[in-house]
């Protein structure tokens, strides 16, 4: 996956990639992403973003048809947090974070942390 990206960015010197830090195993239980899956990429910033577990919860149900418990979701999230700003700390990059409103405020104040990045 790493080697695909560098040869976009060589064309494209900037991406936006969408990803997590942390995911669930097929038994519900929170698994970190190693960190070289992190560092290969080059990654010059990260945009953390947040919701409510509840929102995450009903969004997650409508597009992949899966439950999940609020309780689960708030432990993705507290996992996600930590991991996103580990990761940051170990490859040297900016960390933000959005608490993400679902409406058209989104992506201006997405773009808003994204350029306080920019060197």
């Amino acid at each position: 996956m790493s080697e695909e990206i560098n040869k976009i960015l060589k064309i494209h010197p900037n991406i936006l990639l969408a990803g997590h830090f942390c995911i669930f195993n097929k038994s519900n239980q929170v698994e970190h992403l190693p960190t070289e899956v992190f560092s290969k990429l080059h990654i010059e910033n990260i945009l953390l973003l947040e919701a409510e577990p509840d929102r995450i919860v009903s969004n997650l149900g409508m597009r992949d048809g899966k439950i999940y418990t609020v309780g689960e979701i708030r432990e993705l999230i507290v996992a996600e947090n930590i991991r996103a700003k580990q990761v940051a700390e170990q490859i040297a990059c900016s960390l933000f974070v959005h608490n993400m409103q679902f409406d058209t405020s989104d992506v201006e104040a997405c773009l808003a942390l994204l350029r306080k990045g920019e060197v």
